[in-house]
């Protein structure tokens, strides 16, 4: 009972700030993070004015005025950098407001080459910094769920500014080898609470079924995690990986907060399922926003992909296949140039504009490729450039494919 109570209570307040900001107007499409606040020095300053007024200062108050404010210089400077860099847009998935942009964390354990946990917690802290409150991850990212760990370490003494999502279903043993899938209410059961002990918190915000199990329906699964919101484990339910019919059963169950799934401008075939989603109000997760990383135009060869990354597995990136797609991102490039922005900016971009409830988490292990990523809110696209990119978009060959047996000797 104290578990639910502390995390609603938390959220109670959270939402009568929220309202309150957002008294007398119909819609807030950007906001501050819960850090943000006015630089100290537009307090400070004014002060100096009144004390010139107040000793009537007259010819030399205009020199006073001036002295004071280089004196204050340094920390106009410090106090506006920490404030700007909290500034972020807000997006809605259903009733969960998240920033605009997410941070998928998988890569910062496992599957693309070697990692470093140092680097990745100062990442995510920079993230935080940045007002990127969303973070992604699952129970199977990395042996043993290290992934979750890293996520918990990171988060100590910022757990209450930050939204987290993470993932069941997926099941891995001792050695890391891919077992089945488990949508069984007794499975999940154990797995939120180890989910909970790993990352070191009383609730999760956003808890996916992250494969579907063909063998338990999904009414059944649905069922068993909206027992978990009742006991306080988790706050909204999402689903990872399902077309239409299934999300159509599951909100039926209960309301489906958001679904995540693959999306960027070379792998679409979400769009099918969107028309669905948007009528149900549930949101859009976008995974892999960057092309698993070739759209950021720093992928120019094979080579580039280490002995365990799990891109060189996918038919996208072998052979002709890669000749050919890196080809398309050349032209992804050019309209970067043109535009003085990235190829990453411009991917992002293209998913930003997709619909406001679609929320992109691009992952990286990388502070520099990090803050490159949150520019991409500040990227405008016109109808030529659409243009340009649907058509590169049309010419992608290959796919994403990969077999158990191969998942399980990376």
């Amino acid at each position: 009972m104290t578990r639910e109570c502390g995390w609603k209570e938390e959220i109670r307040k959270k939402e009568e700030v929220g309202c309150a900001r957002r008294s007398g107007r119909k819609k807030a499409s950007v906001s501050f993070s819960d850090r943000s606040r006015p630089p100290p020095f537009l307090l400070f300053f004014p002060l100096t004015i009144k004390i010139c007024r107040f000793i009537k200062l007259d010819v030399y108050s205009y020199c006073f005025r001036g002295a004071a404010f280089i004196g204050y210089l340094p920390l106009i400077i410090n106090s506006s950098k920490g404030w700007c860099d909290t500034y972020m847009k807000k997006r809605r998935l259903g009733q969960l407001e998240v920033s605009a942009l997410g941070l998928g964390c998988m890569g910062m354990s496992e599957f693309y080459g070697a990692t470093d946990e140092k680097e990745s917690i100062s990442t995510i802290h920079k993230a935080l910094d940045l007002g990127i409150d969303f973070l992604d991850t699952a129970d199977m990212y990395g042996v043993g769920g290290s992934n979750e760990i890293l996520v918990g370490k990171a988060l100590k003494g910022r757990r209450s500014k930050t939204i987290v999502a993470t993932k069941f279903g997926v099941v891995r043993d001792a050695q890391g080898n891919v077992t089945g899938i488990n949508g069984h209410p007794e499975y999940l059961r154990k797995a939120i609470d180890e989910s909970l002990r790993r990352i070191g918190t009383d609730y999760i915000d956003l808890y996916y079924q992250h494969m579907l199990d063909p063998n338990v329906p999904i009414e059944e699964t649905v069922g068993a995690m909206s027992e978990l919101v009742k006991a306080g484990k988790v706050r909204f339910l999402g689903l990872s990986n399902v077309g239409t019919d299934t999300l159509i059963r599951a909100n039926k169950i209960y309301p489906i907060t958001a679904l995540q799934v693959e999306y960027s401008l070379w792998s679409r075939e979400i769009e099918q399922v969107l028309p669905t989603a948007r009528e149900l109000e549930v949101g859009i997760v976008a995974y892999s926003p960057l092309g698993k990383g070739f759209l950021t135009g720093r992928i120019t060869s094979f080579e580039d992909f280490s002995e365990h990354d799990i891109r060189r597995h996918f038919s996208r990136f072998q052979g002709e296949n890669f000749k050919k797609n890196l080809d398309l991102v050349s032209e992804l490039k050019e309209i970067a140039r043109e535009k003085r922005i990235s190829p990453s900016q411009v991917a992002l971009a293209w998913v930003l504009l997709q619909g406001e409830d679609i929320v992109p988490i691009p992952g990286t292990r990388r502070e520099k490729n990090l803050v490159e990523n949150s520019k991409a809110l500040e990227v405008i696209l016109n109808q030529e450039d659409l243009i340009r990119i649907d058509n590169i978009a049309r010419q992608i060959v290959g796919d994403f494919e990969i077999s158990s047996t191969i998942l399980d000797n990376l």
